[in-house]
């Protein structure tokens, strides 16, 4: 924008002439060290809506990232001219909030307060961290001169300070490095047609004037001349209303089959969540019956092994009482074994008997036949014994095959 241009719809604020040999100065004395010179700008802009203004349209921007940036141009070498929006983020301060340091920093004892008083203050390190190596950098550059602050506040002040700081950095050339980080306003009133006073709330040629400005700017970006006839424009925005209702219904209709689908799956959701609800109620029912019929089985299968450990002793005594300590301790498969081959024994002694029995008269017989007998009879009784211990252990361990 050529300067007249300027002047023309931004007329130049009070303060910027000084702001202007500042930075003309800063940037030939950077120039002469041979250093390469970035200009920052950080911040948003504000615009006023009157030539008196009371209302403002003001564009938010913590400009946080100009001053970092500021900061890694300061410590690459650069000199840095730093053209910033009053009260935004500035280099190495806005890590330290006012509310930081007003709460760690305490008057260092023996501090002298007054005219003519020194203050010292002292804070702890862990309150402020880094605070110090931020001072030391801020400082260094401020004693080195290679940094310069200038603060705008609206889009006037901006423009102007911006054109300055070009002219200034114009003669450096290729040193010269422009890093517009800044949020500035895309919207204006010049100041021939801004208001004297305030505008109204509603209403008021500003505002039809934007609606107007809008209203032409969409109708060419739909590809309708700025220069058509106001009935052919009104044509397409009627056309354009008609097609908007209708693609409103339609966006409503599919919008009301979406939610009744919508509470469909829902109900279908809910359905299966209670079923799934229901079957574990189930299986943990189930879990209970089983855990109680595993408990009784338990319960059962011990009174068996506590029966068998006392048929064992009471098999284990008959044993001894008859004389045969020499398999009592032996398992009761060993015990049967040696049973039936003491019955095998017994019967042929039996059969052998009985082709003796009639070479002798029937007392003699008699006499010889009743210790035998009762032997065998006895033997009978341990086998008897065992083969029901047999049976006892069958039924626990078939039952603990299931419960496994």
């Amino acid at each position: 924008m050529a300067e007249a241009g300027l002047g023309s719809e931004f007329p130049e604020p009070p303060g910027v002439a000084r702001s202007a040999a500042l930075m003309q100065h800063f940037a030939e004395r950077l120039g002469a060290q041979g250093r390469q010179v970035v200009l920052i700008t950080s911040g948003g802009t504000k615009v006023p809506l009157e030539a008196r203004p009371v209302r403002f349209l003001d564009n938010f921007s913590s400009g946080r990232r100009g001053a970092a940036s500021a900061e890694s141009f300061l410590r690459a070498g650069y000199g840095v001219l730093f053209l910033y929006r009053a009260r935004s983020a500035f280099p190495f301060a806005h890590h330290f909030p006012p509310q930081t340091w007003l709460s760690a920093l305490r008057p260092a004892q023996g501090a002298s307060e007054g005219p003519g008083g020194r203050l010292l203050l002292e804070a702890e390190a862990a309150a402020l961290p880094g605070f110090a190596d931020a001072l030391r950098s801020y400082q260094e550059a401020a004693e080195a001169g290679t940094f310069l602050a200038v603060e705008f506040t609206t889009l006037n002040d901006y423009l102007h300070l911006l054109q300055a700081a070009a002219q200034a950095l114009s003669p450096l050339g290729s040193s010269a490095m422009f890093y517009l980080a800044a949020a500035v306003s895309d919207f204006y009133v010049p100041a021939s047609e801004m208001p004297e006073h305030k505008i109204q709330s509603s209403g008021g040629p500003l505002q039809e004037k934007v609606q107007l400005e809008d209203i032409l700017h969409f109708l060419e970006n739909e590809g309708i001349d700025s220069l058509a006839t106001a009935e052919d424009q009104l044509c397409y925005v009627w056309r354009s209303l008609q097609q908007s209702e209708e693609k409103l219904r339609n966006v409503s209709r599919d919008l009301e089959e979406l939610r009744v689908k919508h509470m469909e799956e829902m109900k279908e959701v809910e359905n299966y969540v209670n079923h799934v609800r229901q079957l574990t109620e189930e299986r943990e029912a189930l879990t209970h019956d089983f855990e109680k019929e595993s408990e009784q089985l338990q319960l059962e299968f011990e009174e068996l092994q506590l029966q068998q450990e006392i048929e064992l002793k009471e098999i284990e005594g008959m044993l001894y009482q008859e004389g045969l300590s020499e398999i009592a301790q032996s398992s009761p498969s060993e015990q049967i074994a040696y049973l039936l081959a003491e019955r095998t024994t017994l019967l042929e002694k039996l059969e052998l008997s009985d082709s003796k029995l009639n070479s002798y008269n029937s007392v003699g017989l008699s006499l010889q036949e009743v210790p035998l007998k009762d032997e065998f009879e006895q033997i009978q009784i341990l086998e008897d014994e065992l083969q029901k211990q047999q049976d006892s252990l069958q039924w626990p361990k078939e039952t603990l095959s299931k419960i496994s």
